[in-house]
Formats: C-alpha cells, sequence, structure tokens
C-alpha cells in the first residue's frame, strides 16, 4: 500500500545469474506492452552489494523472499521486479520463466 493509501501494484519477481537473459526478458517484457516504469532491476555490477532486504520487505516482498533474494544478490544474481497490474500478471511470469529468471515457488506453480 502506497502512503497516499492507494494499493500499490503487485510485485512479480524473478532472479537472473546471466545478463544476457536478463536483458532478453525485459526486451520480451517491454514487446508485450510492459512499459519502462512497469520495470526495475536490482543488482551490483562489481563489488559487493549491501543489504536490501528491508527495501525489498517495503517494497511488498515477503520477509523469505527478501533474505532469500538479498543473499543471492551478495552473490551476484540480478533482481528484476516487474510492478503490474493483476490481469497482467500471468503474462510477466511466463515472460520471466521462459526467459530463465528464477521465480518465487508462487509464481513457479501459477506456469507449472
Amino acid at each position: 500500500m502506497r502512503k497516499d493509501g492507494i494499493p500499490s501494484p503487485p510485485l512479480i519477481t524473478a532472479l537472473f545469474w546471466e545478463l544476457s537473459s536478463l536483458g532478453s526478458a525485459i526486451e520480451a517484457l517491454l514487446q508485450t506492452g510492459f512499459t519502462d516504469a512497469e520495470i526495475e532491476a536490482l543488482g551490483v555490477l562489481s563489488g559487493s552489494a549491501f543489504d536490501v532486504s528491508g527495501f525489498l520487505e517495503n517494497a511488498g516482498v515477503s520477509r523469505a523472499n527478501a533474505i532469500y533474494y538479498n543473499d543471492c544478490l551478495q552473490d551476484g544474481a540480478v533482481l528484476l521486479i516487474v510492478r503490474t497490474h493483476h490481469w497482467k500478471q500471468h503474462t510477466a511470469v511466463e515472460v520471466l520463466w521462459r526467459h530463465g529468471g528464477m521465480l518465487p515457488e508462487r509464481e513457479q506453480r501459477s506456469v507449472a
């Protein structure tokens, strides 16, 4: 929920370990109608990552996933976040999965 009381769009998240896969996922999202404003990537290209678990929790990621993602970011992964409307969630999940994104278990069930 945003500070102004308006519900935030749901978050779809996926981890990527290869930048080429991340790039192709972003390109595919844009080609299927998602906007730049709906897509964010979080990672560190060089050096060590800072702790983002609190940030992720505040953004709407579950505590367990926020801790897991934080550990993966420390190991060099990139987290792709898609903020979208409910009716576009399934499309986002399918695109991320098709391009090699590691999805939380909840989203994995929706493409299985």
